[in-house]
């Protein structure tokens, strides 16, 4: 058993390397050449703008000088403090009680209304409610978006206690869980065995990294998706260390509710099953205890993901059809008609509408649209390059990751004040993201870090975070792209990059040159020098061609009035009123004159 552990642990170690050495390679070589900005309107287009290389370049150094800073003044004080454990609780208390009260601010000022899919899962848990069922019908929204259906019931219930529409209840209650999603990666981090140091910068950074946080107005599933997953982990990560049945299926039922909020969770639950087998292979208990689990998440997995489906049909007699096939998002996303290479452009949501909702059909097209578009690839390499670096650009170098956008372009019910108003606006949103844009590259940096230094005893048990990122990274490589898919990944990169630093703090105090990952350091330096060899040898420069489009831009766009507070809701009132008025007035005019209408 000992020979078959150390092989599966090195095959594993060795691919989770290659991977995610690749993509952090990459996404860091991305980040210095460009900046993505998301125009502030519906359209959604991004645009590709040239970065600063200089300021990168005294970004990272001003990190190393604090890093070394830290190694010599403060690490023996900081270490000394944290030691004491009544201080280091009350240290991430305070950092999780900043990032609560941060949250519910947020929600409190921003009072975003919900649109899209947000107010559509809204409507059809309001309509189940009055039995209203014209969104099971053929071509209606949850036949046609069967992926909706969790998170509907979960709103339906949700309504049911709160009250339907409850906008500012389900805002409230993303703030419970961006605090839940924080806790529990402390939790892990201290399971893990991670320096304390780490787990409460993680915590500062979550303060710093306000794209996150200003999703709490978002009313969707982006929080408590990953929130819940994260728990998953947490209570994973307890049954195999401490045997506890309960912790297994409390771990298989939260990732079965995670999914039901928002599907892309199964790419997490295929991280944490992977992990529960490598991890476990050590001895036949072990084994027997990782089998187990995984059997038992596949079960609780199936039999929550049936239940929705289930209460639907009882409720409302309806047999719901497959909805739109998973092929079209695939094929979706290697077109490149939409706001940008990848992204959303309505062709999942057409071909099922033309193939007369019927899931085969649309997925048979699908499938011929791939074929097509992946030979089309393979005989126009320059095209391919250009595509693959735009959506990837497009996804990962946003670095607000669409948080700015959801609030530019939806309605608020309060009259912001003048700070807000400026901190909402085009020229504000590129001055943050381009600060942002330091914060992203210096956690791309740090997993690198962390790949190049973990030692090769601990990285199989301390990879979790990374795996869930190759996975995502992966995935919507071929799925629809949109910058906001990437947040749940990002925010699981902030303890793995401080815990590369913490690393690279150790090893400029050892410096033992045979702990670097020779691996990751060559294939690393192969995909920065490769990419950027035919990057410059492409000559198109994709990823910076609209610098002056952006400039004119944010010059000449305007902002558009979105208040939509009791004062603009009694004017419309009034003018309703007003109108009604006149048409009685008009009405009665024409019967005086015998004009009969």
């Amino acid at each position: 058993m000992n020979i078959i552990h150390r092989i599966i642990n090195n095959v594993y170690r060795i691919a989770v390397e290659i991977f995610s050495t690749a993509i952090f390679a990459l996404l860091i070589l991305l980040s210095v050449v460009s900046t993505c900005y998301i125009a502030s309107d519906s359209d959604e287009v991004t645009f590709f703008c040239r970065n600063n290389f200089l300021i990168n370049f005294l970004f990272l150094l001003c990190i190393l000088t604090v890093i070394v800073l830290y190694k010599r003044l403060f690490k023996n004080l900081l270490e000394a403090f944290l030691k004491d454990d009544v201080k280091f609780n009350r240290a991430r208390f305070i950092l999780l009680g900043i990032i609560f009260c941060l949250s519910i601010i947020w929600v409190i000022v921003s009072q975003v209304v919900p649109g899209s899919d947000q107010l559509d899962v809204m409507s059809c848990a309001y309509k189940l409610r009055y039995e209203e069922y014209n969104m099971l019908e053929s071509g209606g929204y949850l036949d046609t978006w069967r992926n909706q259906l969790g998170l509907t019931m979960i709103e339906y219930y949700f309504g049911k206690v709160f009250g339907d529409y409850n906008i500012i209840g389900f805002q409230l209650f993303n703030c419970i869980g961006i605090l839940l999603f924080y806790k529990k990666v402390e939790d892990i981090l201290e399971l893990l065995g991670f320096e304390r140091m780490v787990q409460i910068l993680t915590l500062f950074c979550g303060i710093i990294f306000i794209p996150f946080i200003m999703y709490t107005a978002f009313v969707y599933g982006n929080i408590w998706s990953i929130a819940l997953a994260i728990a998953a982990f947490d209570s994973e990560l307890r049954f195999l260390q401490n045997h506890k049945w309960s912790q297994m299926i409390l771990s298989a039922v939260l990732i079965g509710v995670a999914y039901q909020v928002k599907n892309n969770v199964l790419i997490i639950l295929l991280a944490m099953m992977t992990y529960a087998l490598v991890v476990s292979m050590k001895d036949k208990d072990s084994f027997f205890r990782g089998v187990v689990y995984v059997i038992a998440c596949c079960i609780v997995f199936f039999m929550i993901s049936k239940l929705p489906n289930y209460v639907l049909e009882k409720k409302t007699g309806y047999i719901l059809n497959q909805g739109v096939s998973p092929w079209a998002f695939v094929a979706m996303g290697l077109q490149d008609d939409g706001a940008g290479p990848g992204w959303y452009n309505g062709y999942n949501h057409d071909t099922y509408y033309e193939n007369n909702c019927i899931t085969k059909l649309q997925e048979r097209q699908a499938k011929e649209e791939i074929d097509e578009r992946v030979n089309f690839f393979i005989e126009d390499n320059h095209y391919a390059f250009e595509f693959f670096s735009k959506k990837i650009a497009s996804m990962w170098t946003e670095p607000t990751y669409q948080a700015f956008w959801i609030g530019q372009i939806r309605n608020h019910r309060v009259n912001y004040p003048a700070w807000l108003d400026d901190f909402m606006s085009v020229g504000s949103y590129t001055r943050v993201a381009s600060l942002l844009g330091n914060f992203q590259l210096f956690l791309f940096f740090g997993c690198l870090i962390w790949l190049l230094l973990e030692p090769k005893e601990t990285f199989v048990k301390n990879s979790f975070f990374i795996l869930c990122i190759v996975g995502g990274f992966l995935f919507h490589l071929f799925w629809e792209a949109k910058s906001q898919y990437s947040i749940t990944y990002v925010v699981l990169m902030i303890p793995m990059a401080l815990q590369g630093f913490a690393h690279l703090t150790k090893w400029l105090q050892e410096k033992k040159i045979r702990e670097i990952n020779m691996l990751v350091l060559l294939w690393g330096l192969v995909i920065i020098v490769s990419y950027g060899g035919i990057y410059k040898y492409d000559q198109n420069r994709c990823l910076t061609a609209d610098n002056d489009i952006y400039a004119e831009y944010v010059k000449n766009f305007k902002m558009p009035y979105t208040n939509e507070s009791v004062l603009d809701i009694n004017i419309m009132k009034i003018e309703r009123n007003d109108y009604k008025g006149q048409s009685v007035y008009y009405l009665r005019l024409l019967e005086e004159n015998g004009v009969i209408y």
